[in-house]
């Protein structure tokens, strides 16, 4: 699949708006950590495009946006010519004036953009779709914060001149390739945009970091799994040293599909439990170990109790969200176990593997290192 430069892609930043549901507030100057969402776009999206254009509903707000927005002068500055069209006017508007064949358009109300994820969204860029549209762990599409081709031109002419503004309409008539941001690393928080009150108070929140199972939520989760047998442990025990010469820490959680007895009978932390502890911690002078229990425990569960690290992998989870190593053995089992959207590579000895994805031999640790390093050196 041939990639586009960095450079034929310009940049869209939707600031159209009107902010009924947050009391008229201009949303691209609501403010975190002291920065308005503008320019926290600003900062996220600088030097990577040589084209940019801030794109809003009216003339009038045309006129006021260079003063507004503190808009460097190599802004270009469009308005809508289909009153309250929405987004499909925006980026209408902006395709008539770039000279680029592909735009991201970003929404001025989604404040969680990082760099590292425009870099990533370039590496999913091919000729064979229009538009390259993320989407978050419940199933749904974020197309406020997707890359779109100068093909889509005819296909938005033609709605906006039937009046249907709806972008969930647009995008059906699309070849599009939608992105999983759990296969990516990146969390759900990275297109989480701000609508209602409730949005901002969640933002907030977010922005100010939440502790323990959020904090550990923001390092990259990365699952090996595979078929009962297939070697995960062995694989992991091999892996981690590569990581671990390369500067990182390694934390790691192992999913039981069983339920386990997690200290032994008749000792001193098994009988605080029996007694009804919801917790017991026991510590040493070189460790400390925390048993606990609950019901129907997740991962996120065990998260809030590791300590800081670098990043996670998981044993285990192969219907978790998290990208995944798969470990397949044709004398185990020949067929992947875990969705291909999430899918980084396989590690297997089949000859002919069923998927379209990355694939190593089962002992190719320091290659499986290197594509982990790789794909998750922003974080």
């Amino acid at each position: 699949m041939a990639k586009r430069p960095i450079m034929d892609v310009g940049l869209v930043i939707l600031a159209g708006g009107q902010g009924k549901r947050l009391g008229g507030q201009n949303k691209a100057q609501l403010v975190l950590n002291e920065q308005n969402f503008f320019a926290h776009l600003l900062a996220a999206t600088d030097g990577l495009f040589a084209e940019k254009i801030l794109s809003v509903a009216s003339k009038k707000e045309a006129a006021e946006a260079a003063r507004n927005y503190c808009l460097p002068k190599n802004w270009q500055i469009t308005s809508d010519q289909t009153p309250s069209a929405g987004p499909l006017a925006g980026l209408y508007a902006a395709f008539l004036v770039s000279k680029c064949q592909m735009v991201l358009l970003i929404s001025c109300d989604i404040p969680f953009v990082e760099r590292s994820f425009v870099n990533f969204l370039f590496t999913c860029v091919d000729d064979q779709y229009q538009c390259f549209v993320p989407f978050t762990t419940d199933g749904r599409l974020h197309p406020l914060c997707a890359i779109y081709d100068r093909s889509v031109l005819p296909v938005l002419r033609e709605q906006l001149e039937a009046g249907d503004f709806k972008m969930h309409n647009f995008l059906q008539k699309l070849a599009k390739k939608e992105i999983s941001l759990a296969a990516s690393g990146f969390g759900d928080d990275i297109v989480f945009n701000v609508n209602t009150p409730e949005d901002l108070a969640k933002a907030q929140q977010i922005a100010a970091g939440f502790k323990n199972t959020a904090n550990r939520q923001k390092l990259p989760i990365i699952a090996v799994c595979g078929s009962k047998n297939s070697g995960k442990t062995t694989f992991l025990t091999n892996l981690i040293p590569y990581l671990k010469r390369a500067g990182l820490k390694v934390l790691v959680v192992k999913h039981d599909a069983h339920d386990f007895t997690p200290d032994v009978p008749d000792t001193d932390s098994f009988i605080l439990r029996e007694a009804g502890a919801d917790e017991v911690a026991i510590y040493s002078q070189n460790h400390f170990a925390v048993f606990g229990h609950g019901q129907n425990l997740v991962l996120e569960d065990a998260l809030s109790h590791l300590g800081e690290g670098d990043i996670i992998l998981l044993e285990g989870g192969k219907n978790s969200p998290y990208p995944k190593i798969e470990i397949l053995r044709a004398a185990n089992n020949p067929n992947p176990v875990a969705d291909p959207q999430t899918l980084l590579a396989l590690c297997t000895d089949v000859q002919k593997p069923p998927l379209r994805v990355t694939v190593f031999g089962l002992t190719d640790y320091k290659k499986v290192a290197e594509l982990i390093l790789a794909r998750f050196k922003n974080h």
